[in-house]
């Protein structure tokens, strides 16, 4: 007889630890997104894109030590709440930001170099895949 070991566990214990792993992809992703922004867009050298990220990290690590004692003045479902509309409004600055800064004037776009024609049979081709690098 064959018994599934995962069947012991709630549907809630099941929604937690996926919601878990999709947070833990995104916070890893906001660090691989702030250092090629900080590199590719703004043109901070390697070692000074990774003292930012590294520094937002040690905040963040650091943060829990004020904000756990606010959650307990605040109550749990406050302070729930409050969590995730912070997540929710960074998330989302994070997609909108960079475009309000560069409109504003404060970022320029490096330009990038044109790729070789032998990449592809076309230039026509060649200049639509360098314009989708830019784009990323």
């Amino acid at each position: 007889m064959r018994t599934n070991k995962f069947s012991g566990f709630s549907r809630a214990f099941w929604t937690a630890n996926i919601v878990e792993l999709l947070e833990r992809g995104a916070y890893y992703g906001v660090f691989i997104a702030l250092t090629l922004y900080l590199s590719r867009i703004l043109a901070f050298s390697d070692v000074e894109a990774a003292t930012i990220a590294g520094s937002f990290s040690a905040g963040l690590y650091f943060l829990p030590t004020f904000s756990g004692a606010y959650a307990d003045k605040i109550g749990f479902k406050n302070a729930l709440l409050l969590a995730f509309s912070l997540l929710t409004l960074g998330y989302f600055g994070m997609g909108i930001f960079p475009s309000i800064l560069e409109g504003a004037g404060f970022v320029v776009n490096k330009t990038y170099p044109k790729l070789p024609t032998s990449f592809s049979t076309s230039s026509r081709i060649s200049q639509d895949f360098t314009r989708s690098f830019i784009v990323l």
